[in-house]
């Protein structure tokens, strides 16, 4: 956080998540589902299961590989203990794997948020809006394996809440 002036701010902060599954890491649900081709996915043989799809070096699934948030705040007092304060800021997700396999994954996003309102004595007024350019994404999605029957798979997305305005009074006693 940077304070420019007694009214002005700005704020950062990123998370950086490569993790991994290690070379001794294998699926048994893609093994047992059957629906590697060779191509896309290959299995391996394995002598108590059967077949196990190797999963070293791969992403783990809903993990993004970089997030971050950032924004700019604005703050001040008026008349007699009251208070103003604003703020714009955006929220950043790297692209996340749906499967083990890393055969699909959901696009990176970035969101704009922002909010401005007022404290007047015990009232507090607060103008919100989230995702301000109303942008059409998915969260994040589940992959099934076997819910059609057998060789079946199916990815099901999660939609991000669109665009979102509120008013948020309170009052504090």
């Amino acid at each position: 956080m940077y304070r420019v002036n007694d009214w002005l701010s700005f704020d950062a902060g990123a998370n950086y998540n490569d993790v991994r599954y290690t070379d001794s890491t294998f699926s048994q649900r893609f093994g047992a589902s059957g629906n590697c081709d060779g191509i896309v996915c290959s299995y391996v043989p394995d002598p108590l299961i059967g077949r196990v799809l190797p999963l070293g070096g791969n992403q783990v699934e809903r993990v993004p590989l970089l997030d971050a948030v950032f924004g700019a705040n604005f703050d001040g007092t008026f008349g007699k203990d009251n208070r103003w304060f604003g703020r714009i800021g955006g929220t950043y997700e790297s692209k996340q794997f749906v499967d083990e396999a890393n055969l699909a994954y959901v696009p990176a996003r970035l969101l704009v948020n922002a909010n401005a309102g007022i404290e007047v004595g015990k009232f507090n007024f607060n103008l919100w809006g989230k995702n301000l350019f109303d942008k059409q994404f998915v969260s994040s999605s589940l992959f099934l394996i076997g819910t059609g029957g057998a060789l079946s798979a199916t990815y099901v997305p999660a939609l991000g809440e669109r665009r979102t305005i509120g008013l948020t009074a309170t009052v504090r006693y």
